[in-house]
């Protein structure tokens, strides 16, 4: 299977390149790529597949109808909804299965690869939502099924100029539910997904079966290493549950094992110990994609998973935001 990363119109940051080198070193067997529009002179000493996007016609036809600001992280929006047409444009010359990640999600070492790999569906991602899904994880069977995710992008652009990658993806099962394994974001656990609805409860429930553990979409990952600082002035609180979201990761119980360096949650239903096999760092804090800082960093979240919320400040996440906002300013005076 191919890992695939994706990253357009910025630099390559920092936490990417390092989840690239974890990644080919923890996973040997799978082939792990990048495709991007930007330098990648760094990392060709690496065992990385490296595919330079040019974009195609599909890519610039939704680019300019889009209704987002295009000045917020570098047409940030746009990026995340046209990754689905370069990942199409890629699997034509690499058509055999895909997992796409993002950048800032970090692969268990005993992810389930085999199993995605015998799915009969043809995608897999969680769902977060009664509008939302991600492609925090998003498995992709063939070349064939890349073009009809881009063909259902570009479709979706078109009739909303103002949908996200998280509204398409969730269009995408309220349409095509019958080809996509719903990935399980959390254990089967009723009170904990209070807004869920009955249905999705036995999706989840049935995927954990088949499983035998879950995929943070993105709650755990926030919950325990706190959201992006860059979306608050430098701010970021652990342990706060987002209300926008079924899952509510204060009322399940993380804990790690003598086994695996990544941690687990107890199935209340059964009282069984389910692995996550990923997690989403909305952080972006740099030593958890360090593999020697990684379970360290885990265990010290997850021993303090049931303390009180707690807000941190990042100084540099800080004076780069007020940078930003005082060059956006500059600008916008001169265009006055």
């Amino acid at each position: 299977m191919q890992i695939v990363f994706a990253h357009f119109y910025s630099r390559l940051p920092k936490h990417l390149v390092l989840n690239l080198k974890r990644a080919i070193l923890l996973f040997p067997d799978h082939q792990v790529c990048l495709i991007t529009d930007q330098d990648s002179s760094q990392l060709q000493s690496l065992n990385l597949k490296i595919a330079k996007y040019y974009p195609s016609s599909s890519w610039q036809k939704i680019e300019t109808i889009l209704n987002h600001p295009v000045d917020f992280r570098n047409n940030f929006w746009f990026v995340s909804l046209a990754r689905f047409i370069a990942i199409a444009e890629f699997s034509k010359n690499s058509p055999a299965p895909i997992l796409h990640v993002e950048s800032d999600v970090l692969l268990a070492p005993d992810f389930p690869f085999h199993s995605l790999s015998k799915l009969e569906k043809e995608y897999a991602f969680p769902v977060v939502s009664n509008d939302l899904a991600i492609a925090s994880c998003l498995y992709i069977k063939n070349s064939l099924a890349a073009q009809t995710l881009a063909s259902f992008t570009i479709k979706s652009v078109v009739s909303n100029t103002s949908t996200t990658d998280m509204h398409i993806l969730k269009n995408f099962i309220n349409e095509r539910g019958d080809i996509i394994q719903i990935l399980p974001s959390g254990p089967y656990q009723p009170n904990a997904f209070e807004n869920a609805d009955i249905e999705y409860l036995k999706q989840i429930k049935s995927s954990i079966s088949y499983f035998h553990g879950i995929f943070d979409g993105f709650d755990i990952g926030r919950f325990l290493f706190g959201d992006d600082p860059r979306n608050n002035r430098g701010l970021s609180v652990l342990r706060r549950n987002d209300s926008r979201t079924y899952l509510d990761a204060s009322k399940i119980d993380l804990l790690m094992t003598r086994d695996r360096d990544f941690p687990s949650v107890k199935n209340i239903s059964d009282s069984t110990v389910l692995p996550i096999y990923s997690l989403h760092i909305h952080s972006k804090k740099l030593n958890m994609f360090r593999e020697k800082y990684t379970n360290k960093l885990i265990i010290k979240a997850v021993s303090k998973s049931k303390n009180k919320s707690r807000t941190i400040f990042s100084f540099s996440v800080f004076l780069k935001s007020l940078f930003a906002a005082l060059l956006r300013r500059i600008k916008y005076v001169r265009f006055l």
